[in-house]
């Protein structure tokens, strides 16, 4: 055999050997791709995973700042709730002390109102003992004319 002929079969030997490699290479080439494309989705599935963990932490950071907020009003209400309370009870003080002074006015106004009706009283009996003294008056002079008629008789 020549020399050709025995790298010709030196070469079908080593394709027939190298056969199972190739395949074999083959299989590996296709699944580093599939491997490639896997990774590729999963970079993008992690940017995409990244970009929704900002958008929470933004949403959580609004939230965090909605809830203070929230609280701070809490507070104010509460102290708002606290001087309306305060001004209820002062208000409530401020009734008890008209309504006692009320009460005080109302007890005045009838002693006032007695003394009137005492003075009155008094005045009316007073002025009817006069008018009594003076009709007893001109029954005595109408009398003593009624027994003497010569008084009133002209000559």
């Amino acid at each position: 055999m020549e020399t050709n002929q025995l790298l010709q079969a030196l070469s079908d030997m080593m394709d027939q050997k190298l056969e199972p490699i190739k395949s074999e290479l083959q299989v590996l080439e296709k699944e580093q791709s599939e491997m490639k494309s896997d990774l590729q989705t999963l970079k993008k599935e992690q940017s995409e995973m990244k970009s929704d963990l900002q958008t929470l932490k933004i949403e959580q950071s609004e939230m965090k700042s909605d809830l203070q907020t929230l609280k701070k009003e809490q507070s104010e209400m509460k102290s708002d709730l606290q001087t309306l309370k305060k001004e209820q009870s002062e208000m409530k003080s401020d009734l008890q002390a008209l309504k006692k002074e009320q009460s005080e006015m109302k007890s005045d106004l009838q002693k006032q109102i007695k003394r009137t009706e005492r003075t009155l009283r008094a005045e009316i009996v007073e002025s009817e003992n006069l008018i009594l003294d003076e009709v007893s008056r001109v029954h005595t002079i109408l009398n003593t004319h009624a027994e003497n008629n010569k008084l009133h008789n002209i000559a």
